[in-house]
């Protein structure tokens, strides 16, 4: 019989008591297909390697470390190097799950830890082969995760079969969402006393992405200029809470004419204001004008709705340097000087 220690209640994250860390053995495996989950048990050996397969293969992988670089430096996806203290090391020894190496802690208060970011993703999990040897009495080597400086115990192994199982850990239950730590360690008293760990996957679920919402080209209105020609007042309707940005071309264009005809590339979110602040303007012979905007389309003409009225002229500082008694405008202003206290006349 192989028999494991728990972790104690009161050692897992405050709101968490009780719950302990699903794992699973060699006979009860879990395997997760995007996007629910299946718990395979009661499983052959053949079905176990499929199960294991279908682990692999539909979650996605955050960090790996077989160990067959033979450093403590090998895998992928970690923030850095295992580091490890004491009685720790990587060997070919003594059986591998998978490959020709596997790590190996002995005796003595052996620490292996090593780091990995899980900002972003959700449902993630551990799953790792362990395999304990030649434990006598009062001797353990445990598995803590969670962040650093709060790590709790997630798997105590005082007893030993020297035989490798399979355990999966739900890391829900030991608050990731940021700088995630997996730590080994050892409590035993000789070199013959051995905790080997080998395949070691992190996995889990990104949040699905939000859809990339359409930016629609808007007409607000068309104004007759009288003399022959057409000014078109457009805008735009953005759905998106971020910024879109679309270059000038076939997604941002216009036609006939040049495709760039003042429009702009980067897209705020919400609806542009109305006439006569739209987002930009076009001169145009009345003639047909068509605007495309990533797939969606604003037409204008001579026939267009007609702009109410001809929009305010532009406001600006008049400077004036001498004669102005033909001035009709209002009696404060701004000689060249900068004076603003000038009547009309005195100037």
């Amino acid at each position: 019989m192989y028999n494991l220690t728990p972790p104690h209640p009161n050692l897992l994250p405050p709101g968490e008591k009780g719950l302990a860390a699903t794992l699973t053995q060699s006979w009860h495996i879990k395997a997760r297909r995007a996007p629910t989950r299946l718990i395979i048990g009661g499983l052959a050996a053949a079905g176990m390697w499929i199960a294991l397969l279908s682990a692999i293969v539909f979650a996605a992988s955050i960090a790996t470390d077989d160990f067959e670089s033979g450093a403590f430096a090998g895998g992928a996806g970690w923030l850095a190097d295992w580091q490890a203290s004491c009685n720790v090391d990587i060997v070919q020894k003594g059986d591998p799950q998978n490959g020709s190496r596997h790590m190996r802690l002995r005796a003595g208060d052996g620490i292996a830890y090593r780091d990995v970011d899980l900002t972003g993703w959700s449902d993630t999990e551990l799953t790792v082969w362990v395999r304990a040897k030649s434990f006598e009495d009062n001797e353990y080597a445990r598995l803590m995760l969670g962040p650093p400086g709060s790590l709790v115990e997630a798997m105590r192994w005082d007893e030993d079969d020297d035989e490798y199982h399979l355990f999966t850990f739900e890391l829900s239950a030991f608050n990731p969402g940021g700088v995630f730590r997996v730590q080994f360690e050892s409590h035993m008293g000789s070199n013959s006393d051995e905790l080997f760990v080998d395949s070691l996957l992190i996995s889990g679920d990104l949040p699905a992405s939000a859809p990339v919402l359409p930016v629609t080209p808007l007409l607000e209105c068309v104004l007759d200029n009288g003399d022959g020609t057409y000014t078109a007042f457009f805008g735009y309707d953005n759905q998106n809470e971020t910024p879109s940005a679309l270059s000038i071309g076939a997604d941002n264009g216009f036609s006939p004419t040049s495709p760039d005809m003042g429009q702009p590339t980067t897209f705020e979110p919400g609806r542009t204001s109305l006439y006569p602040n739209t987002a930009f303007s076009v001169a145009f012979d009345g003639s047909n004008l068509t605007w495309t905007l990533n797939g969606s389309v604003a037409s204008a003409s001579s026939a267009s709705t007609q702009c109410s009225q001809p929009p305010p002229p532009s406001l600006s500082l008049i400077v004036l340097d001498g004669e102005f008694d033909d001035w009709a405008g209002p009696a404060n202003i701004v000689d060249s000087t900068g004076d603003a206290s000038k009547q009309r006349g005195d100037i």
